[in-house]
């Protein structure tokens, strides 16, 4: 009979991090790049991209019996920026 097994991620403090990595995002030297001209259907950008530990604990979950661990891991965070706006946060990639 095959048992079900729940995982579930959970972040420290979620509501921080987009707002903390558009902080950093606006820390990058702006080259200039996102403010060009449109050629055809292509938009200039301009790109900041920084890395940040997050934390947090995965349960596993089966039947009757639940496991907590904790866990730091690296993220990197790519923000973007067009047309002198400010960065917005785009996507993002764990390093483990």
């Amino acid at each position: 009979m095959k048992k079900l097994l729940t995982i579930i991620t959970k972040v420290d403090q979620p509501e921080f991090i987009e707002n903390l990595v558009e902080r950093l995002a606006c820390n990058h030297a702006d080259m200039g790049y996102g403010a060009g001209k449109q050629t055809g259907e292509w938009q200039p950008v301009e790109t900041s991209t920084t890395d940040i530990y997050l934390g947090g604990t995965v349960e596993l979950m089966m039947e009757d019996e639940q496991l907590n661990i904790p866990y730091i891991t690296n993220f990197i965070f790519t923000c973007l920026k067009t047309n002198d706006q400010e960065y917005k946060l785009e996507w993002c990639s764990s390093m483990s």
